[in-house]
């Protein structure tokens, strides 16, 4: 079982520092707005330069990465830093952590459930790619370009889901970010 998310299918929000586009988010029939999520990935762009604050989530373990712009993240009296394009900063949900530059980012997170986030620059290679097994929710971003992810060719901006814990590439230039979401045994 396996299926392609366009974007046209993203759930598009506006906040007071920009916009947030919904890709996905699990179990299906959750919302963010009733923090009844287990899972959620998106894409969020800063329409501002100033210091913004991020929603505290209690809870929730976040992953974000960094796709254009400038961006820092302040995590109020642990550490600062400065992301750089596809770095991948993990942190809790309820830290008081502010950001600041204009800036798009890519976001994953897991709320009760285990998961990770990864990134690949895949240049013609053929690969497998081997997840947790008995995922819930195993996942492939196309951040840029082209590749072949079990025999379905994908371009920028799809999102491919699975319960199959093997991600055979078989060819194709891409940037990628992938995972995967498993409900604790």
């Amino acid at each position: 079982m396996y299926k392609v998310l366009k974007k046209e299918d993203w759930k598009i929000s506006e906040w007071s520092g920009g916009i947030t586009n919904e890709i996905f988010i699990y179990p299906f029939s959750s919302n963010y707005a009733s923090r009844n999520f287990k899972g959620r990935i998106s894409i969020a762009t800063t329409n501002t330069e100033d210091k913004s604050l991020f929603t505290s989530l209690p809870n929730v373990d976040r992953f974000i990465s960094k796709l254009d712009g400038k961006m820092k993240l302040s995590h109020q009296k642990k550490y600062d830093l400065t992301v750089e394009k596809y770095e991948i900063e993990r942190f809790k949900g309820d830290w008081e952590t502010f950001s600041y530059g204009k800036y798009k980012d890519f976001n994953l997170m897991l709320k009760g459930i285990r998961g990770d986030l990864y990134f690949r620059d895949n240049q013609n290679k053929s690969c497998k790619l081997h997840l947790e097994k008995d995922s819930n929710v195993v996942w492939v971003f196309i951040v840029e370009g082209e590749i072949t992810i079990n025999e379905v060719k994908l371009v920028a901006e799809d999102f491919y889901y699975t319960d199959e814990n093997i991600l055979n590439i078989s060819e194709g230039n891409g940037k990628i970010f992938y995972g995967f979401m498993k409900e604790w045994d």
